[in-house]
């Protein structure tokens, strides 16, 4: 690693001491706040570990999120002729065979067994050679998901790199050894059956033929390297009295998924004092479908499968080729880290920006992505990819949500972002007829109505790509942000991107959204009305009359659908859709202008006074997309400056982050996410700022983020969609925090 470039740190085995929690009134995932860096692609499942060298997350089946500690998965160290082997974890943690954490007296000598850092995907383990009978260890840890490189973020595999230092004044010979305890309980490993292994000199494979799965561990350097199967608690139990000598005997050829059969792989290295060697090894697994529905009846290959084949079986070739290609991979990352470095000290953002631009990446491998090329038993090659909205709001790639997060796929892998946005346009002209009722009020409703752009592309355990729609808390076919929405992302991919291809698929679906949401116009003043249900991405914080929020989006789409009216030939349009912006904007200034912000909505009454910190979110891709914006000159500004005394520095002393909603005279409104900072919004008012030249006040919202986020709260890697000052958080491992990339493509459009 450059040694100028910093990821996040803290010590191993330190708990934090006061953790945000979830909100107790809803069924929330909270595993706590130890999580690190996972092992994984983009699609292909993932594997969780924590900060203390853990595995302990897994994400393998999307949508069937579990947290579970695998007591038999350890990275271990033995001296020959010191005593029994070191697992290289927190004292305390139960290992199989038991009794390999380092003692506890050791821990209270010293304070923490070392450190941890991650810089996405990057992650560090670095031991205080008091561990490990004075030699230095560093295991870094990371899976091949590099910007640009679509084919190797797709491999379902992790690389624990071991780097020996000899502090010690004499030579000394180690051994380091990788235990895998196989989840032989995940949904996505059934159903049930037998493991057959097979072991060479450098790696064991597991296959779960009825299953159609396989998981491998190689191992690269040293003196002598072995490899052997776990086929039960006596095998583990010999690696308990010497890693090498264990690791030199086969073991079994076939377990049965009950005795919790696992995989091992051993290296010897011997170290003249001072000197340094590494020993690789690779954990990769084979699961080359993605099952969804309730019953796992709806079958797609996964992307690996274009390289790998799609009989189940290639872990082992998968493994073998990273640790081939594992310098070149390591490198092109460590370029990467450097460019974005490089663009960041341009701009004279705070060194911390880096890690928090990298490490939110874990989103993308750890959420339940999808990333298929087609359905089990078809010839049709039909490829989607889609990123869960969180663990605990199943649906794929959330349309008002991904409004502020896709910034990352349009930086990182932009022609993914294509096959979402294609996925979005074959959409609008579907119909779906099943009737739904609301979870919020009850009301009767149809899935989805024709030119209506969808709330998601479905959900893991229904039917997505072919069902969309699977959120069912309100209508959300008649809500007002999402067709603006939908018509704003494809101009940005467009616009920033330059395919101009999609122009004459687009336009017909972007002008068809756009005459819907004409239509919810109920007094011909050329803005859609709200009547009181929640009807935008704020769904339990409904708005009457016209709303600072919406109409602001509704007047950048309108200037986006003419800018794209205008590149597919239809002038006729283009000039209709500027006279009703034309129509429409002094309506604005006339109802929600207060001479110092937009008024939450037109109501009237206390509620409607309400400062909304998300106010400018369709001036935000105004600015972005060069169009014209929503309101006259400098009111952007003087709005934003409002909302940051209001809703940032007026709340919680600006510790926080903004909240979505404050009272005229500071306090709180006394609604949910009114009452609530939303992490991804907050990025994009971030965003908004730089563009507005307001970079200070743009770098004191992301400091108050980076903060609570990775000091004050214990959220590290599993960001939520919300936070509160009482400590509370809603939604983890959320997607919207991905707008923290909207803050690199400002930064990027002022090159």
């Amino acid at each position: 690693m450059n040694s100028s470039l910093r990821g996040w740190r803290r010590h191993i085995g330190v708990r934090h001491p006061n953790p945000f929690t979830a909100k107790p009134d809803q069924q929330l995932t909270d595993d706590g706040p130890v999580q690190g860096l996972p092992f994984g692609g983009l699609g292909t499942g993932s594997i969780g570990r924590d900060h203390d060298g853990g595995f302990s997350r897994w994400h393998l089946a999307p949508g069937r999120y579990r947290y579970r500690p695998s007591p038999g998965s350890w990275l271990g160290v033995e001296l020959t002729g010191g005593g029994a082997p070191v697992a290289l974890v927190t004292p305390g943690t139960v290992t199989r065979p038991a009794g390999l954490a380092p003692p506890a007296g050791l821990v209270a000598s010293l304070g923490s067994i070392g450190e941890y850092e991650a810089l996405f995907p990057f992650a560090w383990h670095r031991y205080r050679p008091e561990v490990t009978w004075g030699v230095r260890v560093e295991v870094r840890g990371w899976s091949p998901v590099i910007p640009g490189r679509e084919d190797e973020s797709g491999w379902p595999v992790g690389c624990l790199e071991v780097t020996l230092t000899n502090e010690r004044s004499d030579a000394c010979e180690l051994a380091v050894a990788f235990a895998f305890e196989l989840p032989v309980d995940d949904a996505t490993l059934r159903p049930a059956g037998p493991v057959e292994f097979s072991v060479d000199d450098a790696s064991v494979l597991s296959r779960l033929p009825a299953a159609s799965a396989s998981f491998a561990l190689a191992v690269d350097g040293g003196d002598q390297v072995a490899a052997r199967a776990l086929g039960g608690d006596a095998e583990y139990e010999a690696l308990a009295s010497g890693l090498w000598q264990a690791a030199q005997h086969p073991g079994a050829v076939t377990s049965d998924l009950d005795s919790r059969p696992g995989l091992a792989a051993a290296a010897r290295v011997r170290l003249a004092p001072g000197e340094q060697r590494t020993v690789a090894f690779a954990l990769a697994w084979d699961l080359p479908e993605i099952r969804f529905g309730d019953e796992e009846q709806h079958r797609w290959h996964r992307a690996h499968t274009r390289r790998f084949g799609t009989t189940g079986a290639a872990a082992g070739d998968i493994a073998d080729t990273l640790l081939s290609q594992r310098d070149e991979l390591s490198g092109a990352i460590e370029r990467w880290h450097g460019e974005v470095a490089d663009r960041l000290r341009a701009h004279a953002a705070p060194d911390w920006m880096l890690a928090d631009l990298c490490n939110e990446l874990y989103m993308l491998v750890e959420g339940g992505t999808a990333w298929v090329t087609g359905q089990v038993g078809s010839d049709r090659q039909e490829e989607h990819f889609a990123v869960l909205e969180s663990v605990d709001y199943k649906y794929y790639e959330t349309l008002d949500v991904r409004y502020y997060s896709s910034f990352v796929l349009l930086e990182l892998w932009p022609r993914l972002e294509g096959v979402v946005m294609r996925d979005y346009l074959r959409t609008i002209p579907e119909e779906d007829p099943e009737p739904i009722v609301t979870e919020w009020a009850g009301h009767k409703a149809v899935r989805k109505r024709r030119d209506r752009a969808p709330h998601d592309l479905g959900g893991p355990l229904q039917e997505p790509f072919s069902r969309v729609n699977a959120y069912v808390l309100q209508d959300s076919g008649a809500w007002v942000d999402l067709n603006p929405k939908f018509v704003l992302q494809v101009v940005r991919y467009i616009s920033l991107l330059g395919d101009e291809s999609l122009v004459a698929e687009a336009w017909p679906q972007c002008r068809a959204t756009i005459r819907v949401i004409e239509g919810f116009d109920s007094d011909g003043d050329g803005l859609p009305d709200h009547d009181g249900v929640p009807d935008q991405t704020y769904d339990t914080w409904p708005m009457r009359g016209i709303s600072a929020y919406c109409a602001d989006l509704w007047l950048a789409c309108l200037a986006a659908g003419e800018w794209l009216a205008t590149r597919a030939g239809d002038h006729q349009e283009a000039e209709r859709l500027a006279a009703l912006r034309a129509r429409a904007q002094p309506v604005v200034e006339d109802r929600l202008w207060t001479g110092a912000y937009y008024r939450f909505d037109s109501s009237g009454g206390p509620a409607s006074e309400v400062v909304m910190a998300d106010q400018l979110a369709g001036t935000w891709y105004a600015k972005l997309l060069r169009l014209p914006e929503p309101h006259p000159e400098g009111r952007a500004e003087r709005t934003l400056k409002t909302v940051l005394d209001s809703n940032f520095r007026g709340f919680a002393q600006g510790r926080l982050g903004p909240v979505n909603g404050r009272s005229p005279d500071g306090g709180p409104v006394g609604s949910e996410q009114a009452d609530e900072v939303w992490v991804g919004a907050a990025w994009g008012m971030a965003s908004l700022a730089l563009l507005l030249g307001r970079d200070d006040e743009a770098w004191q919202v992301a400091g108050a983020l980076h903060r609570t986020l990775y000091e004050d709260s214990g959220l590290w890697f599993r960001t939520p969609e919300a936070w509160t000052e009482e400590r509370e958080y809603r939604a983890s491992m959320y997607h919207r925090p991905l707008a923290v990339w909207s803050v690199y493509t400002a930064l990027r459009l002022r090159d």
